[in-house]
């Protein structure tokens, strides 16, 4: 049972605003859709903005805000259409996690065995600067840019990766995060950022394999804009604002759309 307490709460909101004014990492910023394959229309839309060491992950719709603190260990959740907000820690979300790939192990089905100890074979074409991680179950598509500079690679692979984790937390029938933590590591390593993702999925259906596609977009840009500003504004006075609740209570009216 997650336990929420108002100590807690005041604590990271202090590490949270000394965070915020902390500018000596470099700041940039990511606008990301995701598209079904064959579909023109994305099926999400968001923005994420990283300043200092806090990163800001605006979701437009449904309307709701993911504030990433590794310094405090922790993810602020704040859900601006009932003005509700709860708080993750790391360990929690690891836990999970940990919980998800078990229970993925034990599974017959190959594509949920598969995501408990993903092996990939890795490529890389650099005149297309694509990687391509395969295997008879999951394939990744990367075409990649370079990063700005390792730091810039590294602060990306920090936010992806525990945001693979708590993604799965927060979407019931998710996968383990593993196969993306992979892609993330190659990713840094390599000091590229992604600029469109292709990700299939192979699985089994009354004996017969059936494939599933999607697709991501990312546009990197170095700095912040007047609008970004404004928006971190907002994210810091809905974390003061905002009532605090236990994350199974906020998930309850989050699917309910309250």
């Amino acid at each position: 049972m997650h336990r929420f307490s108002l100590k807690c709460s005041l604590y990271l909101m202090a590490i949270l605003v000394c965070g915020i004014r902390d500018t000596r990492a470099e700041d940039f910023r990511i606008e990301n859709r995701v598209f079904v394959e064959g579909q023109k229309e994305p099926v999400s839309r968001s923005l994420t903005l990283f300043q200092g060491k806090v990163v800001f992950d605006f979701m437009l719709e449904p309307a709701e805000i993911t504030i990433f603190d590794n310094t405090a260990g922790r993810f602020i959740l704040l859900n601006m259409a009932n003005r509700e907000q709860t708080v993750l820690p790391f360990g929690e979300i690891e836990a999970f996690a940990k919980k998800l790939k078990q229970l993925a192990n034990k599974q017959k089905d190959p594509l949920s065995k598969f995501f408990a100890d993903p092996k990939f074979e890795e490529r890389f074409d650099a005149a297309g600067k694509e990687l391509t991680f395969a295997s008879p179950w999951v394939t990744y598509r990367v075409t990649a840019n370079a990063a700005e500079n390792a730091e810039v690679a590294a602060r990306y692979r920090e936010f992806s990766d525990w945001y693979a984790r708590i993604n799965a937390m927060l979407h019931p029938g998710s996968r383990p995060p593993q196969a993306r933590l992979q892609v993330n590591e190659a990713l840094a390593r390599r000091v590229v950022l992604p600029q469109e993702v292709h990700l299939t999925l192979t699985s089994v259906n009354k004996n017969a394999l059936q494939k599933t596609s999607l697709r991501s977009e990312h546009v990197f840009a170095p700095g912040l804009v007047p609008a970004d500003f404004e928006r971190i504004q907002q994210a810091r006075e809905a974390a003061e604002k905002f009532t605090s609740v236990p994350f199974e209570k906020y998930e309850k009216n989050r699917k309910q759309g309250k």
